[in-house]
């Protein structure tokens, strides 16, 4: 009866499941860079394969990152957006825990069946792109990826998925059922003297990250010498840190930031700020859109600092550089778009209430069109601070045995990854137009 019921509601659910899919695919799509720098290293005997496998190993680091904080937001909006549903089975008499565990099979179908085109597709792409980005610095390499590579990034996006999901099935499955009904999240409960798994979760993950990054920063003049690894983790490991609190932090964020605006200027635009910062999913995206912009700016912040301390010259990305940075921040920003889609799907009774209340289509397009802007700039002020709080730490802590340290800081990339999650953004509300444009003439 379980597997019934979770395969029945994903074909009646599936425009709301089709975000999660949509982020799998695109972990699984970016996961066949790393396989295919695996499986090319195996048969080279000489110092490329140590080359690939540690290249393999960053960009693996970087893309579990990203995975986990992308589909976690993804997968705690999608299972929030069917509390309701959920309630539902309780009241008609399925259990607590049988509720969960339909929620977990539910992500784990739905991260197969997007992993496995994903992966497909990334069966061609990862060869050429390795070729297209290494070949310049490792010389001519056989760069290929078998039915191995492919079963491999699907069972790993596979896995990451079906973790990232535990505590929002969790989440479903404990909170009473009159409330999943109403709609009110368990979130929402009266505070209790007890304290929740997840945020005991948190708090020993921000622990290890807050360690991690003492251990990196006290190691940091010695790595410079010996050609480390330090230099380059301090600022995606800051990122980590900063978004783990989740979306409401990120909505504390932008209701600061947008508080400056006042209220008589636009009201699109204040009803745009009351839908990210106080609605329940509204700051979802923000999460991904931070990590995609984050990571890559902080990293290339960390290996400009690096270079000049050890005396080299130049700040431009290689094209190593790209091919370790090319699929986190691709998955992220796709995770940014998916939140978004998600949103849209789930917001239609909004827009009927504001339809009646005479808002007009105009209003509500704009309105959308806020609240991508709002998420990006959001994310990037996020990415601003880590970026700042990298170049501050490690040049503080190299100035003393490096004078030649130089804090540089390169805006392109914050410019150009802040442009890509703005265009996909802004596709995805165009996407919601027409719908709005019909419900306004009916």
């Amino acid at each position: 009866m379980i597997a019934r019921l979770a395969l029945q509601d994903l074909r009646d659910s599936w425009v709301l499941w089709a975000a999660a899919a949509f982020v799998a695919a695109a972990g699984a799509f970016v996961a066949l860079v790393p396989a295919t720098l695996i499986e090319s290293a195996f048969p080279i005997t000489d110092v490329t394969s140590l080359a690939l496998l540690a290249i393999a190993g960053t960009v693996i680091a970087f893309t579990v990152v990203s995975l986990v904080i992308v589909m976690g937001s993804v997968s705690r909006a999608t299972i929030d957006a069917r509390r309701p549903t959920f309630g539902l089975w309780q009241i008609g008499g399925v259990l607590p825990g049988q509720v969960g565990v339909v929620v977990f099979s539910q992500v784990v179908v739905v991260g197969i069946f997007g992993a496995i085109p994903g992966a497909l597709l990334g069966l061609w792409f990862g060869p050429v792109f390795a070729r297209a980005t290494l070949t310049e610095a490792l010389g001519a390499f056989d760069a290929h990826v078998g039915p191995t590579g492919v079963l491999s990034a699907v069972g790993a996006v596979t896995l990451l998925v079906g973790a990232a999901a535990i505590p929002a099935a969790r989440r479903a499955a404990d909170t009473p059922p009159v409330r999943l009904v109403s709609g009110i999240a368990a979130t929402d409960r009266p505070s209790s003297p007890g304290v929740s798994g997840a945020l005991v979760v948190k708090s020993v993950v921000a622990v290890a990250l807050a360690l991690l990054l003492y251990q990196l920063l006290a190691s940091l003049p010695s790595s410079v010498s010996s050609g480390g690894s330090q230099p380059l983790l301090i600022g995606p490991a800051l990122v980590a840190l900063m978004c783990l609190p989740g979306r409401n932090a990120m909505a504390a964020v932008a209701r600061l930031w947008t508080a400056i605006v006042p209220k008589v200027w636009s009201t699109s635009f204040m009803l745009a700020r009351v839908d990210v910062t106080r609605s329940r999913d509204g700051a979802a995206p923000i999460t991904p859109f931070a990590v995609a912009i984050g990571l890559p700016v902080t990293f290339l912040a960390g290996t400009s600092i690096a270079s000049s301390a050890s005396g080299a010259t130049g700040n431009d990305p290689t094209e190593g550089t790209m091919l370790v940075l090319f699929g986190p921040v691709l998955l992220s920003a796709i995770g940014g778009g998916a939140s978004l889609l998600l949103r849209s799907v789930q917001r239609r009774r909004e827009t009927g209430v504001l339809d009646s209340l005479g808002a007009g289509t105009p209003v509500m397009l704009l309105q959308r069109l806020w609240e991508v802007v709002i998420g990006v700039a959001t994310a990037a002020l996020v990415g601003v601070i880590a970026l700042v709080a990298t170049v501050v730490a490690e040049f503080w802590v190299l100035a003393v045995t490096h004078p030649e340290t130089a804090a540089y800081v390169e805006v392109r990339p914050l410019l150009a990854v802040t442009g890509l999650c703005l265009t996909i953004g802004l596709a995805v509300a165009a996407s919601g137009a027409p719908g709005i444009v019909r419900r306004s003439r009916r």
